[in-house]
């Protein structure tokens, strides 16, 4: 079971020529707060008939689904417009939060936001349906760049009519204790007041009416758009289950992409990491196994015209050795022929006769 104390709440025009913005609550069980889009074509009008299309349903119907409550409120909107054409074009953000058994209920679309802070820490916040905060997201810009960023103002769901239907995102606070706040704005206190410096201001232990009375007084200086706030804090928390679920803030909760592509699951990329590893791998083993079969390749050419050289060779040189035994035969031959011709026969040590000196008497 969960308590709250009586909400506090301000509505300031800021710059502009009138207030779009509602804000309301039933009870200490509901509250909302919207931003009319439209200027002409009667925002205030957009942000009426929503938040108070909600209240009232979920009043009725405390189980109702988000999504069911922005059908019936994109109804009003259409049958509204079908008798005032003049209004065709009106548009509202939404904040919406009900008090139930087991947590604190969120639902929002657009860039309103809601807070919970905790001993002057932000422990859950919404994220904007805004391009800056998408483009963020999907690392387009930067946070820095995105806090006067020219397109700021430029929002990516709203409500309308059943001629454009939107989407709203909803989520259950389970991890709520005693003393807690919650907050509720449209984008025109944001003007005035960063995360930082909202931080600050409840972390001073402040009672409500301080930290209103502070939000107020800064809206009212520096604001340009209409600022809303409504404000509650958590007097008592019993018998909630027990639950493991930690509070999430904007930058764990995941976003549509902004011109991203989608998101490869898990499986699928670690599968494709592995078939695109196995592809270089086989074709260095196909680039290794071709240079290496080049050498042998050459040595084989080689030891196949080294053969064919030898053989040559050795045909070569049983061809001289055939020509040299020829010459040889034929000198011998010739010699022969030669002494023939000559009538000379080959001498014998034999047939040599020496004569004998002659002595001479003195």
């Amino acid at each position: 079971m969960i308590k709250v104390c009586q909400p506090l709440f301000f509505s300031e025009q800021g710059k502009r020529s009138n207030n779009e913005d509602f804000v309301g609550f039933e009870g200490t069980s509901h509250f909302v707060v919207c931003d009319g889009v439209g200027g002409n074509e009667k925002g205030e009008v957009a942000s009426s008939l929503v938040g108070t299309c909600f209240l009232k349903e979920f009043s009725t119907n405390p189980d109702l689904d988000a999504a069911n409550a922005l059908q019936l409120a994109e109804a009003g909107l259409s049958a509204h417009i079908l008798q005032n054409p003049e209004t065709d074009g009106m548009a509202t953000t939404l904040t919406f939060s009900q008090i139930q058994s087991n947590g604190i209920y969120v639902v929002w679309c657009g860039d309103s936001r809601i807070y919970q802070f905790r001993a002057g820490e932000i422990i859950f916040q919404t994220f904007d349906h805004s391009w800056v905060n998408e483009a963020v997201k999907a690392g387009i810009i930067t946070k820095e760049e995105g806090v006067n960023h020219p397109k700021s103002n430029i929002i990516t769901r709203a409500i309308r009519s059943e001629a454009n239907p939107t989407q709203v995102d909803s989520f259950l606070i389970r991890h709520i204790e005693k003393s807690d706040f919650l907050l509720h704005c449209t984008d025109g206190l944001l003007e005035a007041w960063s995360n930082t410096d909202l931080e600050a201001l409840f972390r001073q232990g402040n009672s409500p009416c301080q930290i209103m009375a502070r939000l107020q007084e800064e809206c009212k200086n520096l604001s340009r758009d209409n600022a809303t706030a409504l404000l509650y804090q958590v007097e008592s928390v019993e018998d909630l289950p027990e639950t493991v679920h930690t509070s999430l803030k904007t930058d764990e909760i995941e976003i549509p992409p902004l011109n991203r592509k989608r998101k490869i699951k898990p499986v699928v990329k670690s599968i494709s990491i592995v078939l695109v590893f196995l592809i270089f791998l086989v074709i260095g083993f196909l680039v290794l196994r071709e240079k290496n079969e080049e050498p042998n390749f050459e040595t084989k050419k080689d030891k196949t015209k080294s053969k064919r050289e030898n053989v040559v060779n050795s045909r070569k040189a049983a061809e001289f050795s055939r020509d040299d035994s020829s010459t040889n035969q034929g000198l011998k031959a010739a010699t022969r022929d030669t002494m023939i011709n000559m009538k000379l026969t080959p001498f014998k040590k034999d047939s040599i006769k020496t004569k004998k000196p002659k002595r001479v008497n003195p």
